[in-house]
């Protein structure tokens, strides 16, 4: 029996690997390349416009913009739409921010200090960006509700150790509710519910202590310090 699948790589060129897996073994073929002049380095697979197909949208890594290919539902993907972000981007997070029913893109920029909000518009458009200013550079960003209002809000980091937290306002738009500083060097970010209580828990993995922290709590006064695994 056949099963059929794809993996996605995205270098210099975007391309789509084709798997074949035939008696447990998977075979790659098929290879088809999009060619990309901004350098995707981070993708992910979602139906934008919400026409059943999955589509991708990249961040780009030479380009103040982000790209999206148009699934067809044939395995083959339309030539990039460019959306304008404002900054170079190095990281970009999904979800329905202004509970609307559409896919919204919040965007980090690795050589300023803001971050951007696009506000999804159902058809694969986007509004112009809304900007954010953090206390560093933004490099990391991660979308989550972390006051358990029912409204996703926006944590955004910095290589260099800083932490942002921007709180939704319920219509889409943010205040800036904390500030504090990790550890240097911070790699990722990620939002999750881990100890089954109404607040979600904030994860940032740091190259400095070589551990991940861990905020359940957001202090506005820098009072609040991460906890930090594995513990010492």
């Amino acid at each position: 029996m056949k099963r059929f699948s794809s993996l996605i790589v995205a270098v210099s060129l975007l391309c789509l690997f084709y798997s074949q897996q035939v008696m447990g073994k998977i075979n790659f073929n098929g290879v088809r390349a999009y060619h990309d002049l901004g350098g995707p380095y981070k993708s992910a697979v979602l139906d934008i416009n919400k026409d059943g197909d999955l589509d991708i949208i990249s961040a780009e890594a030479y380009d103040a913009s982000i790209s999206i290919l148009f699934g067809n539902n044939d395995g083959v993907f339309d030539d990039p739409v460019y959306i304008d972000v404002g900054e170079i981007s190095s990281d970009f997070t999904i979800g329905d921010l202004n509970n609307d029913g559409n896919p919204d893109i919040a965007v980090s920029s690795y050589n300023t200090d803001t971050a951007s909000v696009l506000y999804g518009l159902g058809d694969g458009q986007f509004s112009n960006p809304d900007f954010y200013s953090c206390t560093d550079s933004s490099d990391l960003i991660a979308m989550g509700d972390l006051n358990n209002d029912g409204f996703a809000d926006v944590a955004v980091g910095s290589w260099y150790g800083y932490l942002n937290v921007f709180l939704n306002n319920g219509d889409g738009t943010f205040h800036a509710a904390g500030e504090t500083y990790v550890s240097d060097h911070l790699l990722s970010l990620a939002v999750a519910d881990f100890n089954a209580t109404p607040r979600m828990t904030l994860l940032s993995s740091t190259a400095g202590s070589r551990k991940t922290a861990c905020f359940t709590e957001m202090a506005t006064d820098r009072s609040n310090r991460p906890s930090f695994f594995p513990r010492t």
